[in-house]
């Protein structure tokens, strides 16, 4: 069972922990219980969150206005909501294991 990632109302939420000033943008491995992602933005003035839902809403295929944060703005720990897709869409679109 995939904890960090679950459908709700026809939507998907993602668990995740970001990793700011990284070398490059990168999806990582899920580990407890969180999608890890590398960005190389700073932390600063809302960039890595801006970073954040324009990265995940071109790795899923989707307008960055169905991308949104909706816990953690100003924690590494986050979960984002991507309206209009499925869990399994977008474990896909990531090239996850799709066991994960």
């Amino acid at each position: 069972m995939r904890v960090w990632i679950r459908e709700q109302n026809g939507s998907t939420i993602i668990s995740c922990k970001v990793h700011p000033n990284a070398k490059r943008d990168a999806i990582g491995e899920v580990k407890n219980d969180q999608l890890h992602i590398y960005l190389t933005s700073t932390p600063v003035d809302g960039k890595a969150n801006m970073s954040l839902v324009k990265y995940i809403s071109k790795q899923v295929r989707t307008a960055k206005s169905n991308v949104c944060i909706v816990r953690g703005e100003k924690s590494r720990n986050k979960a984002i909501l991507v309206k209009g897709k499925r869990p399994e869409e977008i474990v896909a679109s990531l090239g996850l294991n799709p066991t994960l």
